[in-house]
């Protein structure tokens, strides 16, 4: 005998089959956001400890057996390594440190079936020296393993990769002076590293021309000026009588070199 589904009870089933399948697409994208969030949560630790240097810290993230790729370094393979690497290098290397900020939008946190999770996405490393201001040293991809063992989250691979330099993007904003107050700093200087340099008006700024190479100098202020190629300033220092007696040349905020004038 032929069972006969009626259009009220086909659309019953139907109904039925959509509440169970909505249901478990709801429980799978809470436990989704759930492990997101945790990874996310133990990624943002680890990254605090390596920003202060903290190597014992950043160690217990690690398994014993981890392996770290890096397209620079090649592989190391155990957490002991690493931290010795990380020791004389990343931390080795008194008055100066790096800070690694994640690139808004980037990092995504992908599930890993009866292991895991995955978290990639890209980041830029600033360079903290004694004396310069923060600058952007290079940028880089980053794919990190965890996995979930024994109650505990640890990662057991690390991928860090694609680093390049960051362009310099110049944010300094240049001002009007007037080319007599210009023609105050034209001359000649002399340095130990440079040589002889020309700065002549070429007004609203200042020309620069050495034996290799020649910049147009933007004013800043009154007495300082920048290039919008490369993060350095020249500020040139008048005695008490107001006359120019040496230019200073900095790069990332510390002293590079002092040129006298000559002429």
């Amino acid at each position: 005998m032929k069972t006969i589904f009626t259009p009220i009870r086909t659309l019953g089933i139907s109904i039925f089959m959509l509440t169970i399948l909505t249901v478990s697409n709801q429980r799978a994208t809470a436990q989704s956001d759930q492990l997101s969030q945790t990874i996310l949560e133990q990624d943002a630790l680890f990254w605090k400890a390596y920003n202060g240097c903290q190597i014992d810290e950043m160690a217990g993230f690690f398994v014993d057996d981890l392996e770290f790729y890096h397209d620079k370094g090649g592989l190391t393979d155990s957490k002991t390594v690493l931290k010795e690497v990380l020791n004389t290098g990343l931390c080795g290397e008194p008055g100066s440190r790096l800070r690694r900020e994640a690139k808004a939008g980037t990092v995504k946190v992908y599930p890993l079936d009866n292991y895991g999770a995955i978290i990639t996405g890209e980041h830029t490393f600033f360079r903290n020296k004694t004396g310069q201001d923060e600058y952007p040293e290079e940028s880089a991809r980053f794919t990190h393993v965890w996995k979930f063992e024994n109650n505990v989250w640890k990662m057991t691979r690390v991928l860090s990769y694609d680093h390049q330099p960051v362009p310099y993007e110049n944010t300094k904003e240049e001002i009007q002076i007037s080319a007599e107050a210009l023609a105050l700093f034209a001359g000649t200087f002399q340095g130990d590293q440079t040589g002889t340099v020309e700065i002549s008006v070429a007004a609203p700024n200042l020309e620069l021309k050495a034996t290799q190479f020649g910049f147009t100098l933007y004013p800043q202020t009154v007495d300082t000026f920048f290039i919008k190629e490369r993060p350095i300033t020249f500020s040139f220092v008048t005695d008490a009588a107001g006359k120019v007696i040496k230019m200073v040349v900095k790069e990332n905020g510390a002293v590079a070199e002092e040129l006298k004038k000559v002429k």
